[in-house]
């Protein structure tokens, strides 16, 4: 599988994207810039499916508060202010848990050779 991203968001965005479309809702568009060559006609379903596994595996072993900001960021395209009133918490504790959250997951899918280095 050659398949790579760019960031945790992009990759958290895709897997996103598609369990939507997997269970028939709309979603966010995710950045094509994000992404490279994923959805392209050369990409096997074998592959796809591996991908949104791996990448589902990596979300769970975040922790909750760290995992929910990284979903609405990602899902919902909070900005930081509307993250922190949805956290109920600062703007700058918002951001540090989504930038916690982001370098969680980004380490997890580095390991993993889904993340570039």
């Amino acid at each position: 599988m050659t398949t790579v991203f760019r960031s945790p968001l992009s990759a958290l965005s895709w897997w996103c994207r598609e369990m939507a479309r997997r269970d028939g809702l709309r979603a966010q568009p995710c950045d094509p810039r994000a992404v490279s060559a994923i959805n392209g006609p050369k990409t096997r379903a074998e592959d796809r499916l591996l991908l949104l596994g791996l990448i589902g595996d990596a979300i769970r072993k975040v922790p909750a508060q760290q995992r929910r900001a990284l979903l609405l960021v990602a899902r919902d395209g909070l900005t930081p202010v509307e993250l922190a009133a949805h956290l109920g918490c600062s703007e700058w504790r918002a951001s540090r848990t989504l930038r916690e959250g982001r370098e969680m997951l980004g380490g997890r899918l580095k390991k993993m050779g889904v993340l570039e280095q």
